[in-house]
């Protein structure tokens, strides 16, 4: 599927204007959480930790983001999806919801401060909203100037997985960073038929934000215990599975 160019597009899209954005956010990404010194595993071990290692680095690439679809001229195509798919695909934006109720349902909050809740809540708001934009918004856009809906409904998923690859320069170990990558692929492939199937990534944005609040929670975690997706699952305990 080629999107229709508007007047409103200062810049045509192309897959390269997309991968360039994308290759320079997934560099800052681990950049502005350097400075912090904070090891991997204590990024959300208190408020502090997740306010100056994740909230602030993350909210400003966010910000940088969104201006960058404004002066690219991209806002519509980037948030309003022209072509959706059949009614019957809104399944997955419910299976997203039901998975968001049980991930809420099966985390025990007991012991955790709540100014902790507070600031993880933030900071995978500000994950999500970056993410959705670069990923299913700016790569979708842009991909769409020069590929098929395969190939960008692929890619995109593909640059998605490969965006948390840079978890392995900020400490984490290689085993479950690849099943993060893996992961990943498929959270986003997910994440992607909830664009094509409701018009918007908005849903995107909310799935996402509820879902990485779980990930952070250790619902969804690796036998070790290593977290899969996002934020490291050391300040909320986890129900035990069953």
């Amino acid at each position: 599927m080629r999107q229709r160019i508007d007047r409103s597009m200062r810049v045509p899209p192309r897959p390269l204007i997309g991968i360039v954005i994308w290759a320079a956010y997934a560099i800052y990404a681990v950049v502005s959480v350097l400075p912090s010194g904070i090891d991997f595993d204590e990024l959300a071990d208190t408020p502090s930790n997740v306010i100056k290692s994740l909230v602030i680095p993350v909210g400003l690439g966010a910000a940088a983001l969104l201006v960058g679809v404004y002066f690219l001229g991209w806002w519509r195509p980037v948030f309003h999806e022209e072509r959706r798919s059949p009614r019957w695909t809104l399944l997955i934006a419910a299976f997203l919801g039901l998975a968001v109720v049980v991930a809420l349902v099966r985390t025990d909050w007991g012991g955790t401060e709540a100014s902790l809740i507070l600031w993880l809540a933030v900071a995978t708001l500000c994950i999500a909203v970056a993410e959705e934009a670069l990923c299913r918004g700016i790569l979708v856009t842009a991909l769409r100037g020069g590929v098929g809906e395969v190939g960008v409904w692929f890619w995109s998923s593909v640059l998605f997985g490969l965006l948390h690859a840079g978890n392995i320069v900020l400490g984490q170990d290689v085993g479950p960073t690849l099943a993060q990558v893996a992961t990943s692929f498929l959270y986003g492939s997910v994440m992607y038929g909830v664009r094509r199937s409701t018009g918007t990534p908005q849903p995107s944005h909310a799935g996402s934000f509820r879902l990485r609040d779980g990930c952070s929670a250790s619902i969804w975690t690796a036998p070790d215990g290593s977290n899969l997706l996002t934020l490291p699952a050391s300040s909320v305990q986890t129900a035990p599975d069953g």
